[in-house]
């Protein structure tokens, strides 16, 4: 059985057009003329953005690293690292995808969960996101 073929595209008065149209003309081109071809039409989820993975990896996993740290977590007799408390976000949150693969409504439930676990299990108060960080970066230089 030959390969399938993924080919981006967007739905325009009615028709499918690709993205990549010379890319997909030589993924057809290895196929034999009257083979029978599905061709599954599906939407894609937006990714996930960079400012909420800078969020979760600038503000809120310090923030419980160091929570677990002051609530005196340790692993085999070793203060937890920042890479431990990402695993225990990850496995109590139950989050087993990857986030670099995750949506942008998937990432925005990882965070959330995220902040009420560990206001729940920490008590712990992650700081909001700060849209103006720019400005109060240039402020303070």
């Amino acid at each position: 059985m030959a390969k399938a073929i993924t080919s981006p595209g967007q739905i325009i008065d009615g028709d499918f057009v690709p993205s990549f149209p010379d890319i997909r003309k030589k993924q057809l081109a290895g196929r034999d003329d009257g083979e029978w071809v599905t061709e599954i039409i599906r939407p894609i989820a937006k990714p996930k953005t960079s400012q909420q993975l800078g969020y979760y990896y600038a503000v809120i996993l310090p923030t419980v690293h160091k929570q677990l740290l002051d609530n005196g977590i340790e692993c085999y007799g070793v203060p937890v690292t920042e890479d431990q408390a990402d695993a225990v976000l990850k496995y109590y949150c139950n989050n087993d995808k990857p986030k670099e693969r995750m949506t942008l409504e998937e990432a925005s439930e990882f965070i959330d969960t995220t902040i009420r676990w560990a206001a729940l299990k920490l008590g712990c108060v992650i700081p909001p996101p700060d849209i103006k960080w720019r400005e109060h970066k240039e402020n303070k230089q």
